[in-house]
């Protein structure tokens, strides 16, 4: 269960790099509401 955690939390990583720290765009990338992406 923990490398998964890890996994998505590298994944959103990469995906605020790739967006200039935009949470709503990297949200709306990775296909998860903002509210989730914050949870994670």
């Amino acid at each position: 269960m923990w490398k998964a955690v890890t996994q998505a939390k590298e994944e959103i990583r990469a995906t605020l790099e790739q967006t200039g720290g935009n949470k709503r765009r990297a949200a709306e990338l990775l296909g998860i509401s903002r509210a989730q992406l914050y949870r994670i």
